[in-house]
């Protein structure tokens, strides 16, 4: 758990963000959070 903890990059969202990553490159999660989710996604092929 420590190493995810040192390699762990806490973004401060805003309204209207939004992020783009290499789902095979990046490791993600999230932390808890209060209030509403959306999810939108887009998936594409080279």
């Amino acid at each position: 758990m420590d190493t995810l903890k040192n390699c762990t990059i806490a973004i401060p969202w805003q309204k209207g963000n939004m992020m783009v990553l290499d789902n095979i490159l990046t490791m993600h999660g999230r932390a808890t959070f209060k209030g509403l989710r959306r999810i939108l996604t887009s998936l594409t092929t080279t």
